[in-house]
Protein backbone atom coordinates (compact mmCIF):
# COMPACT_ATOMS: atom_id res chain seq x y z
CA UNK A 1 0.00 0.00 0.00
CA UNK A 2 2.69 2.52 0.82
CA UNK A 3 4.17 2.09 -2.84
CA UNK A 4 0.85 2.67 -4.01
CA UNK A 5 0.84 5.59 -2.36
CA UNK A 6 -2.10 4.62 0.25
CA UNK A 7 -1.57 5.55 3.32
CA UNK A 8 -3.12 4.76 6.39
CA UNK A 9 -5.85 7.58 6.64
CA UNK A 10 -7.21 6.12 3.40
CA UNK A 11 -6.77 2.66 4.31
CA UNK A 12 -8.91 3.35 7.72
CA UNK A 13 -11.52 4.79 5.64
CA UNK A 14 -11.86 2.29 3.48
CA UNK A 15 -11.48 -0.78 6.32
CA UNK A 16 -14.19 1.26 8.92
CA UNK A 17 -16.57 1.10 5.83
CA UNK A 18 -16.04 -2.40 5.31
CA UNK A 19 -16.52 -3.40 9.01
CA UNK A 20 -20.02 -1.43 8.93
CA UNK A 21 -21.20 -3.27 6.06
CA UNK A 22 -20.68 -6.43 6.68
CA UNK A 23 -21.69 -5.94 10.61
CA UNK A 24 -24.84 -4.63 9.02
CA UNK A 25 -25.51 -7.17 6.47
CA UNK A 26 -24.47 -10.29 7.51
CA UNK A 27 -24.92 -9.95 11.51
CA UNK A 28 -29.15 -9.06 11.56
CA UNK A 29 -31.38 -10.75 14.17
CA UNK A 30 -34.19 -12.44 12.06
CA UNK A 31 -33.45 -12.21 8.55
CA UNK A 32 -33.41 -8.08 8.96
CA UNK A 33 -30.16 -5.34 9.06
CA UNK A 34 -28.63 -4.83 11.63
CA UNK A 35 -29.25 -1.58 14.28
CA UNK A 36 -27.03 1.34 14.25
CA UNK A 37 -26.06 -0.45 17.89
CA UNK A 38 -25.44 -3.58 17.51
CA UNK A 39 -23.26 -2.34 14.56
CA UNK A 40 -21.56 -0.32 17.28
CA UNK A 41 -20.98 -2.23 19.62
CA UNK A 42 -19.80 -5.24 17.03
CA UNK A 43 -16.87 -2.97 15.41
CA UNK A 44 -16.07 -0.42 17.85
CA UNK A 45 -17.06 2.83 15.43
CA UNK A 46 -19.54 5.31 17.10
CA UNK A 47 -22.85 5.19 16.04
CA UNK A 48 -22.22 8.81 14.48
CA UNK A 49 -19.87 7.45 11.93
CA UNK A 50 -21.72 4.15 11.57
CA UNK A 51 -24.68 6.07 10.23
CA UNK A 52 -22.31 8.46 7.98
CA UNK A 53 -20.66 5.30 6.60
CA UNK A 54 -24.40 3.49 6.25
CA UNK A 55 -25.37 6.55 4.10
CA UNK A 56 -22.27 6.43 1.85
CA UNK A 57 -23.32 3.42 0.59
CA UNK A 58 -22.34 1.55 -2.76
CA UNK A 59 -19.91 3.89 -3.28
CA UNK A 60 -17.66 1.97 -0.66
CA UNK A 61 -18.16 -1.18 -2.21
CA UNK A 62 -15.53 -3.09 -3.93
CA UNK A 63 -16.74 -5.33 -6.81
CA UNK A 64 -14.66 -8.03 -8.37
CA UNK A 65 -16.02 -7.61 -11.76
CA UNK A 66 -14.70 -4.32 -11.60
CA UNK A 67 -11.53 -5.02 -10.24
CA UNK A 68 -10.32 -7.16 -13.91
CA UNK A 69 -7.85 -5.04 -15.59
CA UNK A 70 -9.48 -3.49 -18.40
CA UNK A 71 -6.10 -4.63 -20.21
CA UNK A 72 -7.01 -8.10 -19.23
CA UNK A 73 -10.24 -8.55 -20.58
CA UNK A 74 -9.26 -7.32 -23.74
CA UNK A 75 -6.82 -10.07 -24.32
CA UNK A 76 -8.99 -12.67 -22.91
CA UNK A 77 -11.86 -11.88 -24.97
CA UNK A 78 -9.74 -11.67 -28.13
CA UNK A 79 -8.99 -14.78 -27.87
CA UNK A 80 -12.63 -15.72 -27.46
CA UNK A 81 -14.90 -13.66 -29.29
CA UNK A 82 -15.99 -15.15 -32.28
CA UNK A 83 -15.24 -11.74 -34.62
CA UNK A 84 -11.86 -11.68 -33.08
CA UNK A 85 -10.27 -14.85 -33.23
CA UNK A 86 -10.64 -17.87 -35.62
CA UNK A 87 -13.09 -21.01 -34.45
CA UNK A 88 -9.87 -22.63 -33.23
CA UNK A 89 -9.93 -19.54 -30.44
CA UNK A 90 -6.42 -18.21 -32.20
CA UNK A 91 -6.46 -14.84 -32.12
CA UNK A 92 -6.74 -12.44 -35.24
CA UNK A 93 -3.69 -9.58 -35.89
CA UNK A 94 -5.84 -6.59 -35.90
CA UNK A 95 -5.47 -3.30 -37.21
CA UNK A 96 -5.07 -0.31 -34.29
CA UNK A 97 -8.40 1.29 -35.90
CA UNK A 98 -11.18 0.00 -38.51
CA UNK A 99 -14.25 -1.25 -38.86
CA UNK A 100 -12.95 -4.50 -36.88
CA UNK A 101 -9.76 -3.37 -35.06
CA UNK A 102 -8.11 -3.41 -31.85
CA UNK A 103 -10.16 -0.16 -31.06
CA UNK A 104 -13.86 -1.70 -31.69
CA UNK A 105 -12.52 -4.45 -29.62
CA UNK A 106 -11.28 -1.99 -27.10
CA UNK A 107 -14.71 -0.07 -27.04
CA UNK A 108 -16.90 -3.32 -26.55
CA UNK A 109 -14.76 -4.61 -23.57
CA UNK A 110 -12.62 -2.14 -22.36
CA UNK A 111 -15.64 1.12 -22.33
CA UNK A 112 -14.41 4.24 -22.54
CA UNK A 113 -11.13 3.73 -21.76
CA UNK A 114 -8.62 5.04 -24.49
CA UNK A 115 -7.20 2.35 -27.07
CA UNK A 116 -3.56 3.63 -26.94
CA UNK A 117 -3.18 3.17 -23.41
CA UNK A 118 -4.41 -0.40 -23.32
CA UNK A 119 -2.02 -0.90 -26.44
CA UNK A 120 0.58 0.88 -24.73
CA UNK A 121 -0.04 -1.69 -21.50
CA UNK A 122 -0.34 -4.91 -23.46
CA UNK A 123 2.88 -3.77 -25.49
CA UNK A 124 4.70 -2.96 -22.60
CA UNK A 125 4.34 -6.55 -20.73
CA UNK A 126 5.00 -8.15 -23.39
CA UNK A 127 1.36 -9.46 -24.21
CA UNK A 128 1.32 -8.01 -27.75
CA UNK A 129 3.31 -7.00 -30.56
CA UNK A 130 3.39 -4.50 -33.29
CA UNK A 131 4.42 -6.44 -36.75
CA UNK A 132 5.78 -4.61 -39.38
CA UNK A 133 2.64 -3.35 -41.35
CA UNK A 134 1.43 -2.11 -37.81
CA UNK A 135 -0.96 -4.84 -36.99
CA UNK A 136 -1.33 -5.70 -33.31
CA UNK A 137 -0.82 -9.22 -32.44
CA UNK A 138 -0.95 -11.30 -29.47
CA UNK A 139 1.96 -13.06 -28.04
CA UNK A 140 0.78 -14.60 -25.04
CA UNK A 141 -2.89 -15.35 -23.31
CA UNK A 142 -2.59 -13.97 -20.32
CA UNK A 143 -1.71 -10.03 -19.66
CA UNK A 144 0.33 -9.12 -16.09
CA UNK A 145 1.32 -5.71 -15.87
CA UNK A 146 5.00 -5.52 -15.70
CA UNK A 147 5.40 -2.49 -13.41
CA UNK A 148 3.65 -1.01 -10.39
CA UNK A 149 0.76 1.03 -11.98
CA UNK A 150 -2.80 0.91 -11.84
CA UNK A 151 -3.17 -2.33 -13.76
CA UNK A 152 -0.88 -3.83 -11.38
CA UNK A 153 -2.08 -2.98 -7.96
CA UNK A 154 -5.81 -3.81 -9.69
CA UNK A 155 -4.49 -7.32 -10.39
CA UNK A 156 -2.89 -7.68 -6.87
CA UNK A 157 -6.36 -6.65 -4.70
CA UNK A 158 -8.41 -9.03 -7.39
CA UNK A 159 -5.66 -11.94 -6.56
CA UNK A 160 -5.99 -11.36 -2.85
CA UNK A 161 -9.45 -10.68 -2.69
CA UNK A 162 -10.52 -14.04 -4.66
CA UNK A 163 -8.28 -15.76 -2.20
CA UNK A 164 -9.43 -14.87 1.31
CA UNK A 165 -13.01 -15.03 -0.52
CA UNK A 166 -12.48 -18.72 -0.96
CA UNK A 167 -11.23 -18.79 2.99
CA UNK A 168 -14.23 -16.94 4.42
CA UNK A 169 -16.56 -18.74 2.28
CA UNK A 170 -15.14 -22.35 3.51
CA UNK A 171 -15.09 -21.26 6.52
CA UNK A 172 -18.38 -20.26 7.31
CA UNK A 173 -19.94 -22.71 5.58
CA UNK A 174 -18.55 -25.20 8.07
CA UNK A 175 -19.27 -23.43 11.07
CA UNK A 176 -22.95 -22.83 9.94
CA UNK A 177 -23.26 -26.15 8.84
CA UNK A 178 -24.38 -24.71 5.40
CA UNK A 179 -26.14 -27.51 3.41
CA UNK A 180 -24.86 -27.89 -0.11
CA UNK A 181 -26.78 -26.42 -3.22
CA UNK A 182 -27.30 -28.25 -6.86
CA UNK A 183 -24.64 -25.30 -8.36
CA UNK A 184 -22.12 -26.54 -5.51
CA UNK A 185 -22.67 -30.31 -4.17
CA UNK A 186 -19.84 -29.91 -2.08
CA UNK A 187 -20.38 -26.68 -0.27
CA UNK A 188 -16.61 -25.71 0.05
CA UNK A 189 -15.13 -24.25 -2.63
CA UNK A 190 -11.52 -25.78 -3.93
CA UNK A 191 -8.56 -24.64 -1.34
CA UNK A 192 -5.42 -26.54 -1.47
CA UNK A 193 -1.56 -26.31 -0.94
CA UNK A 194 1.56 -28.08 -1.01
CA UNK A 195 5.05 -26.99 0.77
CA UNK A 196 7.69 -28.06 2.69
CA UNK A 197 9.36 -26.07 5.16
CA UNK A 198 13.36 -27.93 4.55
CA UNK A 199 14.20 -27.71 0.84
CA UNK A 200 18.12 -28.07 -0.35
CA UNK A 201 18.86 -24.38 -1.59
CA UNK A 202 20.87 -25.87 -4.71
CA UNK A 203 17.12 -27.58 -5.89
CA UNK A 204 15.29 -23.84 -5.15
CA UNK A 205 15.79 -21.79 -8.45
CA UNK A 206 14.72 -25.24 -10.04
CA UNK A 207 11.54 -25.85 -8.27
CA UNK A 208 10.72 -21.97 -8.83
CA UNK A 209 11.01 -22.14 -12.32
CA UNK A 210 8.95 -25.35 -13.00
CA UNK A 211 6.13 -23.51 -10.31
CA UNK A 212 6.34 -20.37 -13.15
CA UNK A 213 6.35 -22.61 -15.88
CA UNK A 214 3.12 -25.00 -14.94
CA UNK A 215 1.28 -22.71 -13.20
CA UNK A 216 1.67 -20.43 -16.03
CA UNK A 217 0.43 -23.22 -18.70
CA UNK A 218 -2.35 -24.19 -16.19
CA UNK A 219 -4.35 -20.97 -15.77
CA UNK A 220 -3.71 -20.66 -19.84
CA UNK A 221 -5.79 -24.09 -19.90
CA UNK A 222 -7.78 -22.69 -17.25
CA UNK A 223 -8.85 -19.38 -19.55
CA UNK A 224 -9.67 -21.38 -22.55
CA UNK A 225 -12.17 -23.77 -20.76
CA UNK A 226 -13.63 -20.62 -19.37
CA UNK A 227 -13.54 -19.05 -22.71
CA UNK A 228 -15.79 -22.41 -23.77
CA UNK A 229 -18.57 -21.90 -21.10
CA UNK A 230 -18.94 -18.22 -20.75
CA UNK A 231 -22.06 -16.26 -21.89
CA UNK A 232 -21.08 -14.19 -25.48
CA UNK A 233 -21.12 -10.61 -24.90
CA UNK A 234 -24.72 -9.75 -26.37
CA UNK A 235 -26.06 -11.99 -23.78
CA UNK A 236 -24.42 -10.04 -20.70
CA UNK A 237 -26.90 -8.70 -18.31
CA UNK A 238 -26.55 -7.67 -14.56
CA UNK A 239 -28.64 -10.62 -13.77
CA UNK A 240 -26.10 -13.44 -15.30
CA UNK A 241 -23.07 -11.78 -14.02
CA UNK A 242 -21.07 -14.18 -11.78
CA UNK A 243 -17.12 -14.07 -11.59
CA UNK A 244 -15.73 -17.32 -11.59
CA UNK A 245 -12.27 -18.95 -11.62
CA UNK A 246 -8.99 -20.33 -10.46
CA UNK A 247 -5.84 -18.71 -9.15
CA UNK A 248 -2.39 -19.91 -8.89
CA UNK A 249 0.26 -18.47 -6.55
CA UNK A 250 3.74 -19.46 -5.10
CA UNK A 251 5.30 -18.42 -1.75
CA UNK A 252 8.77 -19.07 0.10
CA UNK A 253 9.00 -17.42 3.31
CA UNK A 254 12.96 -17.11 4.21
CA UNK A 255 13.74 -17.31 8.08
CA UNK A 256 16.70 -16.43 9.86
CA UNK A 257 18.31 -19.87 10.96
Amino acid sequence: MLLSGVGYREFDSLAKGLFVRVASEEYGLRGRPTNMSRVAAMTGISRKEVSRLREAGDALRWNQANAISPAGLVIHYWHHDPEYCTGSGIPRPLPFQGDLSFSTLVARYAGDIPPGAVRAALCQAGTVEEDANGWLVPRKRLFVASQLDEDLIRHMCFAAATLTNTIVHNVRFRQRGGRPKATNPEGTYLQRTAFTDHIRAEELAGFQAWAKREGARFIEEVDAQLGEIELPRERWTAGNQRVVGMGIYYFQEDREP
